[in-house]
């Protein structure tokens, strides 16, 4: 998964999609779906800020 997901990352880099490419050391295949992990709340974490920093406010 890490090798695609670095060619995924650099496909889109060279379209010109604005990204942020993380891999966590030591992280393997779905670490996600096990929130009792360090890892888990790390990228949870990064992924949460990213939110927050990117998000457009919704107009209601």
């Amino acid at each position: 998964m890490g090798a695609s997901g670095d060619l995924f990352a650099a496909e889109l880099g060279a379209a010109g999609v604005e990204l942020a490419h993380h891999v966590l050391p030591g992280t393997r295949h779905a670490f996600l779906n096990r929130p009792t992990l360090t890892e888990f709340s790390t990228a949870t974490a990064m992924i949460a800020s990213w939110l927050h920093d990117t998000a457009v406010p919704v107009e209601r």
